[in-house]
């Protein structure tokens, strides 16, 4: 009894050397590789698998053309009607809308309560980072057992 492995050539599973020759007749009865996917599918089953899988469909969102397999992947990654938020009013738009909107509301702006000064929605995460007015270390790390500071630049 050999225990070495030899890949089928009708449906590519490891078997066994010593089982390969009733397993690939049995597999050449029953099974067969889809020419379009390279799946291995039940011969019975094979035109209901090109058709669930491989029949081409337009995306109802941005009518692009694909198989049917694709459109779940499609609709969550690529597609252009997809809907995400705004990163700053989280009012959610279709991808291809949302660079020209994000533009104009990145474009509004917000009173900082640290400095006084009125801060771009686009650059308030930055700001708040960097504020002139905020007191304290920017970032303190230990070394050694001693705590070292780097502390903000005091611009006005």
């Amino acid at each position: 009894s050999s225990w070495m492995l030899s890949a089928c050539e009708n449906c590519s599973a490891e078997v066994l050397v010593d089982n390969l020759a009733l397993h690939e007749s049995h597999c050449g009865r029953f099974l067969c590789l889809c020419p379009d996917c390279g799946e291995t599918v039940s011969r019975e089953q094979l035109e209901q698998h090109r058709l669930e899988e491989h029949s081409q469909i337009k995306c109802p969102g941005c009518d692009q053309q694909m198989e049917c397999r694709s459109l779940v992947d499609h609709k969550v990654e690529e597609c252009t009607a997809r809907l995400l938020c705004c990163d700053f009013c989280e009012l959610e738009l279709p991808v291809r809308r949302l660079e020209e909107h994000q533009q104009v509301c990145g474009s509004r702006t917000e009173h900082c309560n640290t400095c006084h000064r009125y801060v771009l929605l686009r650059n308030l995460a930055q700001h708040t980072l960097a504020c002139p007015a905020t007191a304290g270390p920017a970032t303190s790390w230990p070394l050694g057992g001693k705590w070292y500071h780097l502390w903000r630049s005091e611009r006005k």
